[in-house]
């Protein structure tokens, strides 16, 4: 049994963490055997185990009280949750009703010292958001290949309702060629008329792979098709745009990057700080 600071480590704790990081560990090292990922596995979960610990007996220092009706309001969701107080008692460890109620206490402490630890934080500047865009513009911060394109579609099932979409779409194409604009034909003809047929814009991968064949590759800008097939039914479509795969520009991407550096600032700082707690640690196994 682990032992932290003295407090019992109920087993059942890293079994969860097991549980929970398995998934996302066997993708990342499939290449290990499964005796070396199980061994790495456990010693990852334990490890998350006794950082959770630590955080929150450190915040557990703190006299301070908590807001009693967030802890009360947090209490009854936690019990409607469940079922019930008496279902909630049975499916876990807790003796009571006060005792889950600490717990929430704790909670709300460790997050109080978390927000504590990472308020001195500094936010990254310019300098430092442009330098990260320049050295990950080419691998991060790219947008794909993208079409902008409508369609006039008719759906069918079935041989008769084949027959009846093919005479529909024809004449959706006769009015096209007498001069009818494309939105008003899609408004007024299309199984799909919102916003006259208009998909707006996107990449490869997201629509059946006979439509993208023909707005991607046969159809150029402005350009609208002859009638094809897919197996949503007949389709005549329209390409508004064609955008190229590149760099996001450093505009469009310096918001998410600075919430990515602030991020990774602020875990960097909870890293820092459950170092300082393991240096002083009393944490054994018996």
């Amino acid at each position: 049994m682990l032992i932290i600071n003295g407090e019992k480590v109920p087993e059942v704790l890293i079994e969860h963490e097991i549980n929970r990081l398995k998934p996302h560990y066997e993708r990342q090292f499939a290449d290990q055997d499964q005796a070396t990922r199980e061994q790495q596995l456990r010693e990852w979960a334990k490890e998350n185990v006794v950082e959770h610990f630590l955080f929150r007996q450190e915040a557990a220092k703190d006299e301070r009280p908590v807001d009693e009706q967030e802890v009360a309001d947090k209490l009854d969701e936690v019990i409607k949750r469940a079922g019930g107080e008496d279902t909630l008692l049975e499916q876990s460890s807790f003796t009571g009703i006060d005792q889950v109620k600490a717990e929430i206490e704790k909670d709300f402490k460790a997050d109080r010292l978390m927000k504590e630890v990472q308020s001195h934080v500094t936010e990254p500047d310019d300098d430092t958001i442009k330098q990260h865009y320049e050295k990950h513009k080419n691998d991060r911060y790219k947008t794909p290949e993208q079409v902008r394109a409508a369609h006039i579609v008719k759906h069918c099932k079935g041989t008769e309702q084949k027959k009846t979409a093919w005479k529909e779409i024809s004449k959706a194409q006769k009015d096209l060629d007498a001069g009818k604009s494309f939105e008003d034909v899609a408004g007024a003809s299309s199984d799909c008329a919102d916003n006259a047929g208009d998909l707006g814009y996107f990449p490869r991968g997201r629509m059946v792979q006979e439509f993208e064949d023909v707005v991607f590759d046969e159809l150029e800008i402005g350009q609208v098709s002859d009638i094809f097939w897919t197996g949503f039914g007949y389709h005549i479509a329209k390409k508004y745009d064609h955008v190229q795969a590149g760099p996001v520009g450093f505009e469009a991407a310096r918001e998410s990057i600075h919430n990515e550096l602030l991020t990774s600032r602020k875990q960097e700082a909870i890293y820092v700080f459950l170092d300082r707690l393991k240096e002083k640690a009393d944490i054994r196994e018996a």
